[in-house]
């Protein structure tokens, strides 16, 4: 799997099932429009912002700079 998959993103907690889908939401629709998994993340954590601002932010592991296929 490792050489395939380049980023991951995770927490350092749980997410409710609301914060989830904004999150989701926002990457996905990031990613369509072929932007990097690094700035597809920054965009869904802004997302995520406005609805649950308490929430703390995802962390991006390796290689975020590149896109999905």
């Amino acid at each position: 799997m490792s050489k395939t998959v380049t980023a991951a993103i995770g927490w350092s907690h749980a997410l409710d099932d609301g914060q989830a889908q904004v999150f989701t939401r926002q990457l996905y629709r990031s990613l369509a429009e072929r932007r990097s998994v690094g700035d597809s993340c920054e965009d869904a954590e802004a997302a995520l912002s406005g609805p649950h601002p308490g929430c703390p932010p995802p962390v991006p592991h390796g290689d975020t700079g590149g896109r999905a296929l």
